[in-house]
């Protein structure tokens, strides 16, 4: 075996150079070529000649492996266990057999080989299809006339298709520079320095610490949703499906291609439609509240003027920047009353006192609204709001009866509006409180029916003027209230 690379004059003389035996076995297991520094041992298989003489002794002078030479796999027999061989180069024609590269690399794929192969060609770089190399086994070219930076470059790229084999690529639209290579388990096996998205890992150590996907790209629904979707048979297909990270809710478009080279690739297009999703759902429920108020003219008006006064008790109590929250809280006070649409007419229209029976019923419009909306999840913040919204801290409240601090502060906020402004407004069984004994009213029941603290950031705001101005905001449309609410969101980061 050749441990130090031959004189060059050797190589003008044919039979100068040596032909090394071997003999094909399959025993070891292949070690994996991650880059051109693993590659160890390597075979060219060709007739040494004035054509390829200046490639066999660019390779020998500028690549740190063993190089061995032999004229023909089938005839002649090798010192190396095949799968321990990394690399093998072969001349597309041998012997004056013009298939004889290709039928070698067949062979060698046939009995089993997974290292690389690189076929050598008279050929230019521009002038190969990479499609029809790679589609017959081979992992690149390398044209006969490369220069130095040409074998590096044809060599690291076929270590990468060679990587890529039962992997498929994946490129965000909204950074087309960023590849993923990635296993079916999401373990990624390549990542460029744009794909590290943030992330304080190099490319290395993410490849080495067998990071998955959704630890850098954001996106959890990779095994569930994409995946399944990277097959020979998608190619050319586009695939639909909406994804939640965190608070935000995002249109996942998947479109699979098979390219010669690289295999198979997938396009994920990820738009946030948050906003969207939000705007249509509160159009679908606001719509709702609006067909509650043909049957109750109050509901409307009502929920309108509670949503602001929760605004202000929130800026006050300094909560009005945590945008959970506030989310939660805004969508909570539009909504409040949403339940209602599950009570009959007859008691939700009856001028009278109400029976036993019929505040039962009545009672059970918070548990309703919240069941409504637990199918949402862009109301997970604010069901618990609406469901506790009778609650008092004396615990004399429903549906739970619950005291104090359990219940949630949203909850309190909604409570102290949705009094105040029952208690200024007009009902079918009595006539409105004038604004002093409205406020008069709320400071005799601190700690009773009202949160302290909620309820004096309250009184501490209110004015004849702001419960004028509100009255008139809510002639708005809650279609109009719904944008405000967006508006609002924006603002907070």
């Amino acid at each position: 075996m050749e441990n130090q690379p031959p004189d060059k004059s050797r190589l003008a003389d044919k039979k100068q150079v040596r032909l090394s035996k071997v003999v094909i076995r399959m025993s070891k297991e292949y070690k994996k070529v991650e880059n051109i520094r693993d590659i160890k041992i390597a075979y060219y298989i060709t007739v040494p000649n004035k054509d390829n003489e200046a490639l066999i002794e660019l390779i020998r002078n500028n690549l740190n492996f063993e190089l061995h030479i032999v004229d023909d796999i089938l005839e002649s027999k090798m010192s190396h266990d095949i799968q321990a061989v990394d690399i093998f180069f072969i001349d597309h024609k041998i012997n004056k057999n013009s298939d004889a590269g290709r039928h070698f690399c067949n062979y060698l794929r046939k009995n089993g080989y997974k290292g690389m192969i690189i076929l050598c060609t008279r050929a230019s770089v521009n002038e190969v299809s990479s499609y029809l190399v790679t589609t017959i086994g081979f992992d690149n070219f390398l044209p006969l006339n490369s220069n130095l930076s040409t074998l590096f470059n044809q060599i690291h790229w076929g270590i990468l298709n060679r990587r890529r084999k039962n992997k498929s690529i994946l490129q965000y639209d909204n950074n087309p520079e960023a590849l993923y290579t990635i296993a079916k388990d999401g373990t990624i096996y390549d990542i460029n320095d744009t794909a590290l998205n943030g992330s304080r890992l190099t490319p290395k150590e993410v490849v080495n610490n067998k990071k998955k996907i959704w630890d850098i790209a954001t996106l959890p629904t990779f095994d569930e949703h994409i995946q399944p979707l990277i097959t020979a048979n998608n190619t050319g297909m586009i695939f639909e499906h909406s994804s939640s990270e965190g608070d935000q809710i995002y249109q996942v478009k998947v479109n699979i291609a098979n390219l010669p080279i690289i295999g198979l690739v997938a396009t994920i297009f990820k738009t946030d439609i948050s906003h969207v999703m939000f705007s249509r759902t509160m159009d679908i429920l606001t719509n709702s509240i609006e067909l509650l108020s043909h049957r109750d003219n109050y509901t409307a008006g009502h929920s309108s003027r509670v949503f602001h006064y929760c605004v202000r008790i929130a800026e006050k109590m300094g909560l009005s920047l945590d945008k959970n929250f506030t989310k939660g809280l805004y969508c909570a006070a539009l909504l409040h009353d949403i339940g209602k649409i599950g009570v009959k007419d007859k008691i939700l229209l009856k001028p009278g006192r109400l029976s036993s029976e019929e505040y039962k019923e009545l009672f059970s419009h918070p548990t309703k609204g919240c069941n409504m909306l637990r199918r949402y999840k862009l109301f997970e913040d604010s069901i618990y709001f609406i469901k506790s919204h009778h609650e008092r801290p004396d615990g004399k409240g429903y549906p739970d009866k619950l005291h104090g601090k359990d219940i949630p502060v949203g909850a309190l906020i909604i409570s102290v509006a949705d009094s105040f402004d029952a208690m200024t407004s007009n009902r079918p069984y009595r006539k409105s409180l004038n604004f002093k004994k409205a406020v008069k009213e709320v400071k005799n029941n601190f700690g009773k029916q009202f949160d302290i603290e909620v309820a004096s950031a309250f009184l501490s705001i209110i004015s004849p003027n702001m419960l004028s101005n509100i009255k008139i905001a809510s002639h708005k449309t809650l279609e109009k209230i719904t944008r405000e609410i967006l508006d609002l969101l924006k603002g907070i980061k």
